[in-house]
């Protein structure tokens, strides 16, 4: 009998884990989301890791008209809100926490477009690349995504944007990331498990007792 209730206390945990998860929406951010009008205005989702122009802190929004249009929760981000020469890389990064959930269930999407070529990195890896300098990279958007690659805690999301010759830009919509909530059992269950290992140590403690009694 003891066994018995042990077993399905240690049951009722996995139980309780494996149907307790959920999946939830994880708030990740487009590109000029919740900025201001106009050119120059900063986002306060995205900055500058790193850039051969010596630019840093937050990106700043520039529209050119070859690009594809904006929409009201997305904009174009460059490092400077005015036209400007130059040839070289700029890295641009956002995060987002995974923390509480189950990464193993974390799915990534959304769509981007840049002027003129760069590669996307989820946690330095690469999971997405606009190569050559075609208006095809800049007049519409292009899907990418990730099912891996996700650690527990702070994710960083990365875009590399090679410049060939001004302007340069890029831009993220339609950005979705949802993962499973880390299931955590009930109080109930947490009493229940308890018990059954107690029981469980209780079992074979009285077994080895007996077995010692018998060779004695």
């Amino acid at each position: 009998m003891f066994k018995a209730f042990a077993a399905a206390a240690v049951a009722s945990i996995a139980l309780a884990c494996a149907g307790g998860a959920s999946a939830a929406a994880v708030t990740v951010y487009n590109t000029g989301q919740g900025a201001a009008a106009g050119n120059g205005q900063a986002d306060a989702h995205y900055t500058i890791s790193g850039s051969d122009f010596g630019a840093s802190g937050q990106a700043k929004t520039y529209y050119n008209p070859a690009y594809a249009a904006e929409d009201g929760d997305s904009r174009w981000v460059s490092y400077s809100g005015s036209p400007f020469s130059g040839v070289g890389f700029t890295t641009f990064q956002t995060t987002f926490d995974l923390t509480g959930y189950d990464i193993a269930s974390a799915v990534l999407s959304g769509r981007w477009g840049v002027d003129n070529e760069g590669v996307v990195l989820l946690n330095g890896v690469q999971i997405a690349s606009l190569s050559g300098t075609l208006y095809e990279n800049f007049n519409q958007l292009h899907q990418f995504g990730a099912n891996s690659g996700f650690l527990q805690g702070l994710n960083t999301l990365q875009f590399v944007v090679h410049d060939t010759g001004s302007p340069m830009a890029f831009r993220t919509d339609d950005m979705s990331l949802t993962a499973n909530v880390s299931a955590v059992p009930e109080p109930a269950t947490w009493a229940m498990m308890i018990v059954g290992f107690g029981l469980v140590g209780a079992t074979v403690r009285r077994r080895s007792l007996a077995f010692a009694t018998v060779r004695a």
